[in-house]
């Protein structure tokens, strides 16, 4: 069985490693991407060039997508991805020989609707990894449920009119995706729900299985690493592929920071704040602690490192998908403390492998920091928190979900290479 999973950029994480977890446990399977980045996903190939006509094309359809957004001035300055701009693949000599194509991240100029349309008219099986909400809403990623319904008056646009972009956009995925056999998988149950509830996949078959992590790169803090932290300073991480993204809930370390300072001065002397990510945070909060700028770390092994020297991550997203950060950390052995939002929960039992407050609770999130702290000795949850991930989240467990899933699709069919 051939599996070819298309997503954006061999810079998404998530991608590679189903693709590995599938190809361990028997599959063939290839990422194809649209931009390749220079020391991630090495295995990574690149989409056939279209021809002329479609490259031409499609600069036409990303100028009227362009012009199209700056109608809408007054929009959050949050992702909005219209969905006009995409090539088609499904002449690609690894989408023609594949079994099943499994899409991912796809909406940021690769594919557009039409584009998945064409992989279904080719009568291809189509599985499609949500990462976020764009699948089925009408361009959001996240922070609304109108696509319960119908999108319009988008309140991310500042729209008043119901029949803006988002609902253009929606309508034509219902009309070109809805009841043709795509299979959605989500990462997390949050997820899930939003498939179940939606306009494009209600009534369709939308799956549960997480993401994997490699625990062998992900270990465990050895003795050493243990030993060395017990006599330095309580190292708190926060970190995103972008800390500027609302979503990630900056402010919320910012208020948390804070209360630290100024509740448990004792504590705050033996802090240290580090922050990874691109997009630098500059605040006053953390200029409060010592701080260490870990800044963009370009492989997997530099974040396992990171992720060992901490002693918590604070992860307090207000929407988020099942953010990487939080299992690597915790396959690491350090615990999270985050919101009770997405797939969060999913992955932290509060009280046993990190702390889950409400979302928006700050108190909350001081609350479980104190918690942490408190039981930091011998480092129990992060034992659990790694616990938790070999029993859930290694590229075996994920990697046979996906293949029973892949086999039912396509009739009961074993694997083979």
């Amino acid at each position: 069985m051939k599996i070819v999973h298309v997503t954006e950029s061999s810079a998404t994480t998530a991608p590679l490693r189903i693709s590995e977890a599938v190809e361990r446990m028997g599959a063939e399977s290839v990422v194809l991407v649209h931009d390749a980045v220079r020391g991630f996903g090495s295995r990574a190939r690149v989409a056939a060039r279209p021809g002329f006509v479609e490259r031409r094309l499609d600069v036409l359809r990303h100028d009227r997508q362009r012009k199209l957004l700056a109608g809408y001035p007054e929009r959050d300055p949050v992702l909005f991805s219209p969905g006009l701009s995409g090539i088609d693949i499904s002449r690609d000599p690894e989408v023609m020989s594949s079994d099943i194509v499994n899409l991912h991240w796809v909406c940021m100029g690769y594919l557009r609707p039409e584009s998945i349309a064409k992989l279904l008219d080719s009568g291809k099986k189509v599985v499609w990894t949500m990462h976020d909400l764009w699948p089925v809403s009408g361009g959001c990623h996240y922070g609304c449920d109108r696509f319960e319904d119908k999108c319009g008056a988008c309140p991310v646009l500042h729209s008043d009119d119901v029949n803006d972009i988002s609902a253009a956009l929606i309508k034509k995925k219902v009309r070109l995706w809805r009841g043709r056999g795509i299979v959605t998988v989500s990462p997390s149950r949050w997820l899930q729900s939003g498939a179940d509830r939606s306009a494009v996949f209600s009534g369709g078959r939308n799956e549960y299985i997480p993401n994997p992590i490699d625990t062998e790169v992900f270990g465990m803090k050895d003795e050493a690493e243990e030993g060395s932290r017990k006599d330095g300073p309580f190292r708190v991480l926060f970190g995103a592929s972008d800390t500027a993204s609302p979503y990630k809930g900056f402010e919320y370390f910012e208020k948390l920071l804070m209360m630290i300072s100024e509740r448990d001065p004792g504590i705050a002397e033996r802090l240290q704040v580090v922050t990874f990510g691109r997009g630098e945070p500059d605040s006053a909060a953390i200029g409060r602690f010592r701080h260490e700028a870990a800044g963009f770390l370009d492989t997997e092994e530099k974040m396992a490192a990171l992720y060992r020297s901490a002693d918590i991550l604070v992860a307090p997203s207000v929407e988020d998908n099942f953010p990487g950060t939080v299992l690597e950390s915790m396959a690491s052995g350090t615990p999270v403390l985050g919101f009770d939002t997405g797939g969060i929960p999913d992955m932290v039992d509060s009280g046993v492998n990190g702390f889950i407050a409400g979302k928006g609770d700050a108190e909350g999130l001081y609350t479980g920091f104190k918690w942490l702290y408190e039981n930091r000795q011998g480092n129990g949850a992060g034992i659990a928190a790694r616990r938790k991930v070999l029993e859930n989240y290694t590229m075996e467990k994920v990697g046979q979900r996906y293949m029973d899933l892949y086999n039912d699709i396509m009739g009961g069919r074993e694997t083979a290479k």
